[in-house]
């Protein structure tokens, strides 16, 4: 797991720690170390060089920092050294809790510490109770904001997603950590498929159904913790086939079916420049989440085509294979 969150490191002198004091690190976690880099080019750069680290993470506390009510989480080392982590949303907060919980060889007793300090505040918190702020601003009263937290704290220990990548919403599905308006599936399928699929005939060959039918599943339950690197991921032709069925399966297309109708009177313009600039300025016009994915999925497929000699996937076969997935009318039935 990857991205950026901010940091506090605490010591003996900082038990009473505010929000001041904070420094955005790009943080790592593979197998069972953290890892704190300056940026993401350092971490590119200097990859056996952190910051900060690595942490050994299998025998550390995670806990959640409500009193400082952001999406804070505190990570306490076997040595007594203890982290402070800032993410940007309580989702992100929990996955990474959840990741952590994954890798950590006492689970149980991170999990009875973060249900702990989500009873105590319950019965001790009395001051949130007044913060006629948070009311107005989440409809519920403070109390019952950190019963949300609480089942939020217990929906991450069962280390299960109920977010379902396929058939949803590209806005609704869970996103890449490097890219927040990217979903974690079409980050995950393109980067393996570039890796390893580029000098191979790619998207033509169907990928094995059942493997396909397990691959699904595994991206459904949480598309950010799918091992691409075992089976039946390694087969990229099963990879390939999962990423058509995402975009196939989509509620709303990746093109919108309310700019259906433009897209096809830009595409029988006569004139290529006049149908570029009409087409360009119709891609800009799409929501945020679809601009970000469609600008990575063409992308990746100007790349597949820039192959074309050794892997026969030109453009034309692209556009036969991926335009009735990303732009459909609101009556086709896919």
């Amino acid at each position: 797991m990857e991205g950026y969150l901010d940091c506090k490191i605490l010591d003996e002198n900082s038990k009473r720690h505010t929000l001041r004091g904070w420094s955005k690190h790009f943080t790592t976690l593979h197998t069972s170390e953290l890892c704190l880099y300056k940026n993401y080019n350092d971490y590119v750069e200097k990859r056996d060089k952190p910051e900060e680290g690595p942490v050994e993470i299998s025998n550390c506390l995670v806990s959640i920092e409500y009193r400082l009510k952001k999406p804070v989480f505190r990570l306490t080392c076997q040595n007594g050294k203890e982290y402070l982590f800032k993410a940007d949303s309580n989702e992100d907060m929990l996955e990474w809790i959840g990741v952590i919980q994954k890798l950590n060889d006492n689970q149980s007793l991170c999990n009875s510490l973060i249900k702990r300090k989500a009873d105590e505040l319950l019965k001790t918190d009395n001051k949130l109770e007044n913060n006629e702020e948070l009311s107005k601003r989440t409809g519920k009263s403070s109390a019952g904001k950190i019963k949300e937290y609480k089942q939020e704290a217990e929906f991450t220990v069962n280390s299960h997603y109920d977010f379902p990548s396929f058939g949803s919403t590209i806005e609704k599905c869970i996103k890449c950590n490097i890219n927040k308006l990217v979903p974690a599936v079409v980050a995950g399928c393109i980067r393996e498929v570039e890796e390893r699929g580029m000098s191979i005939t790619v998207y033509r060959l169907s990928g094995n159904e059942k493997a396909i039918h397990s691959l699904i599943n595994d991206i459904d339950k949480d598309p950010r913790a799918v091992d691409y690197k075992t089976p039946p991921w390694t087969d990229i032709h099963n990879t390939c086939a999962a990423l058509k069925q995402y975009f196939r399966r989509l509620a709303e297309p990746l093109i919108p079916a309310n700019l259906y109708p433009s897209f096809m009177d830009a595409a029988q313009l006569p004139e290529l420049k006049e149908r570029q600039q009409k087409l360009r300025i119709l891609i800009n016009q799409l929501p945020e989440c679809h601009l970000a994915t469609a600008k990575l999925l063409f992308g990746h497929l100007v790349n597949v085509a820039a192959n074309a000699e050794i892997n026969k996937m030109h453009t034309y076969n692209l556009a036969i294979i991926f335009g009735p997935t990303v732009i459909r009318s609101q009556n086709s039935d896919m």
